[in-house]
């Protein structure tokens, strides 16, 4: 996850991470990816937004070498890629709405906890309120770490829609 103020700010961002991903050593992803967004966190309400989601340092670069060529040139980003380059001057009214019980799906929210810092909040707000009520926080039934079989993804769907949490 990046923020900036502007898109030459974001490219600036890209530009210092880059040489990292070549010769990562014994920097872990996770690692990356926690500073990456604690970095973005700290830049508060900044318009330019970028987030993605990489499974190794090669596709990581790849992806990045995707929005550079996109901010430079104005390549198509892939759909998997998520880049904001404002917000809007008015904020538009947004209502969400969520169907009953049995209709969840893992991931549901992924991308509105991404962009919208009301609704991430409301998850940390839901997390801290309910904290020794279930297993483990509330978030992570709702947005699980990926999963990369279909046995895990049946695990946390079937997690997602136990009535006891849903």
């Amino acid at each position: 996850m990046f923020r900036a103020a502007d898109t030459a700010q974001l490219q600036q961002q890209i530009g210092q991470l880059q040489p990292v991903l070549g010769a990562p050593g014994t920097l872990r992803l996770a690692e990356l990816a926690l500073a990456l967004v604690r970095a973005a966190e700290s830049r508060g309400a900044a318009p330019v937004r970028l987030a993605l989601v990489a499974s190794d340092f090669t596709a990581l670069a790849a992806d990045l070498d995707k929005v550079m060529a996109h901010l430079r040139n104005g390549q198509a980003l892939p759909p998997h890629l998520k880049l904001n380059t404002g917000t809007p001057a008015e904020a538009p009214n947004v209502a969400f709405v969520f169907p009953g019980q049995g209709a969840q799906y893992v991931n549901m929210g992924r991308e509105t906890a991404l962009f919208i810092d009301e609704m991430r909040q409301s998850l940390e707000h839901a997390d801290r309120s309910l904290k020794g009520q279930f297993p483990r926080r509330l978030s992570q039934y709702i947005l699980p770490p990926a999963a990369f079989d279909a046995e895990t993804e049946a695990a946390q769907q079937a997690a997602l829609t136990d009535t006891r949490v849903a």
